[in-house]
Order: C-alpha cells, then structure tokens, then sequence
C-alpha cells in the first residue's frame, strides 16, 4: 500500500526536476539536433508512456517517484521540440496560429485534466486512473508521428537536401517548396558562417 501522508508537494516536484533537466539547452538541443524534431516526439512520447506505466502500477512510494521523474523528463523535452517542429513545417502564413493554437491546447488539457482528477480522486485507486488516461494522447502522437515527414530544416542540416525537398512537397506545392528549401540553405549557410567566426574569435 502507498502511504497516503507522504506529502504530495514532493510528487510533484520530481516531475518537475525532470521536466527541468530534460529541458536545459544541453540536453534539449543535443537531443533536437543529434536525433532530429520527429524522433525527438517520438522518443518524448515513448518516455512519457514508461513513466505513466510505472506510476499505473506503482507499489511503493520510489516507484511512483521514478515513474514522475520520467514523466517529467519526457514533457520538458517535448516542450522544447514540438512548437520547433511545428515552425519548421508549418506554412508561414500559419506558424503564429499555430504556435498560439498549441499554447491554447496546452491550457485546455490543464483544465480537462483538472476536470478527470475531480471525478476520479475520490474513487478506490482513482488516481491510477487518471494517469491511465493521461497515456492517451501519448499513445496517438506516438503511433502519428512516424507518418509526419521529418523537419526540412533539420535534414538540410544533416546535408540530405533532397530529403529535404521531399519533406517539404508533402505540405508545400513543388515552387514554394523549392523556394524555402534555398531559403532554409541560405540561413543554414549563414548560421555556419556565424558559428565559424565565433570560435576563431574564441581560439
């Protein structure tokens, strides 16, 4: 049985270390730019359903601790990559409301959640409920991810330019993807420019 006195500020807290440490610049960016904005979701929301798992059928305090813990490492990662990736693909007539459409959604879920505890906390195990449903977003953007194409901005980086042009003709026409992917080289190029004069400044 979990002892319901150990204090609730503290389960709370740990995600929020984890959401925390998976969101400092290092680590996030590492993870953006070494696995890409897709496969950052994916693993995001892989992560997110082994946490949820653990605290589904957590027996003993320190499970449900690591499981939070994990959780939070998944969500701060997924703050950082998901309105990136968005951006990078989105239409720029369309990249401010969808930005402002993702911060509403975030407050919307806030509020359902908030909804789904008030029913559920006093039911016998009501709270593993709660967690449980938590994994279905996670599941679908798990599962829906992999048929996303890969962030153009993100290939022309890795040099694979006509990747990159793909991507781009799944959500643009064949000219204006052409068109941004000179303009997503263009920046590239000068943010390489940029990044190799700093460190012959530094050295």
């Amino acid at each position: 049985m979990i002892n319901p006195d150990f204090p609730q500020g503290f389960i709370v807290g740990i995600f929020s270390i984890g959401c925390i440490i998976s969101s400092l610049p290092p680590v996030s960016a590492h993870c953006i730019n070494v696995w890409g904005r897709r496969s950052s979701i994916i693993i995001g929301s892989a992560t997110f359903l082994v946490g949820s798992v653990l605290q589904v059928f957590a027996s003993s305090i320190p499970m449900i601790l690591v499981g939070r813990f994990i959780s939070g490492l998944s969500i701060g990662l997924l703050s950082a990559v998901v309105s990136l990736y968005q951006s990078e693909l989105a239409p720029p007539s369309l990249r401010g409301c969808l930005t402002s459409v993702y911060q509403l959604m975030i407050t919307a879920g806030i509020l359902l959640a908030s909804l789904i505890d008030h029913k559920l906390v006093h039911l016998d195990d009501g709270w593993r409920w709660a967690i449980a449903i938590q994994m279905g977003p996670a599941l679908i953007l798990l599962i829906c991810m992999p048929l996303m194409p890969k962030s153009p901005r993100w290939l022309v980086q890795q040099d694979r330019i006509e990747e990159a042009l793909n991507a781009l003709k799944t959500v643009r026409d064949e000219s204006e993807a052409e068109a941004e992917l000179e303009e997503i080289i263009e920046s590239h190029e000068k943010a390489k420019a940029i990044c190799s004069k700093q460190r012959q400044v530094t050295f």
